[in-house]
């Protein structure tokens, strides 16, 4: 089952976060790039940064030994990336595929498996079939009647909030609104959504159809 994230709040916070990181990101960008001096990188991560985060932590290694930086620049690199990492307050590392050489690497820069909490998520959620329509009408249609049938709750991604909207409406014509959720950038933010989100996994079997929009940013639940 899949449930929307409206992708222009997250740019929105985004964007705000990143104003507001600037003035110190940069004034440490600019130390940076002319030292790797480990105690001047120390103060400028405790002055700078309460956190720092790597996404895709099993991937950075790979860089390093690619082929995006020539020369001493890998080296540098690493040396900058270990010292912030060792010395800012607060690290997280991120990673679906994440394995035990991030694990030892933390452990390593830190002085042991002590200063390193990993949680796994063991969560693995069934799916139902996922099926493609050549057109509009068809994929209306084979929702209703699924919908009439009991078949489950029918999960349908859209492109637009404008087309979320208009399922919406064409569906709780049909099978009363009360059966029908439909998430977008109007409404994300409404506590009954957020309720919703919140409590997915049990909350989406009060309906028969869930509409949402931007098919391309969506958290799996």
């Amino acid at each position: 089952v899949a449930a929307a994230v409206d992708y222009s709040e997250i740019y929105r916070a985004r964007t705000n976060l990143q104003n507001a990181l600037d003035a110190s990101a940069l004034a440490a960008a600019k130390q940076m790039a002319v030292t790797n001096d480990e105690g001047l990188l120390k103060a400028y991560a405790r002055d700078f940064f309460d956190l720092i985060i790597i996404d895709e932590i099993e991937q950075f290694h790979q860089h390093l030994g690619g082929d995006t930086m020539r020369g001493s620049e890998p080296e540098r690199a690493y040396r900058v990336l270990r010292q912030l990492v060792k010395e800012t307050p607060h690290f997280l590392g991120m990673d679906a595929h994440a394995t035990n050489v991030s694990r030892d690497w933390l452990s390593g820069v830190l002085g042991g498996d002590q200063h390193v909490t990993c949680i796994y998520n063991q969560y693995r959620g069934s799916r139902g079939q996922l099926t493609l329509h050549d057109n509009k009408e068809t994929a209306i249609n084979t929702a209703l009647r699924l919908a009439e049938e009991n078949q489950g709750v029918v999960v349908i991604p859209t492109n637009t909030r404008g087309m979320a909207k208009q399922l919406h409406h064409i569906f709780s014509e049909a099978l009363g609104e009360a059966h029908v959720c439909v998430i977008h950038g109007g409404n994300s933010n409404d506590q009954e959504i957020q309720d919703f989100i919140r409590t997915i996994n049990s909350a989406i079997n009060t309906y028969k159809i869930l509409i949402y929009p931007e098919v391309s940013n969506f958290h799996s639940y």
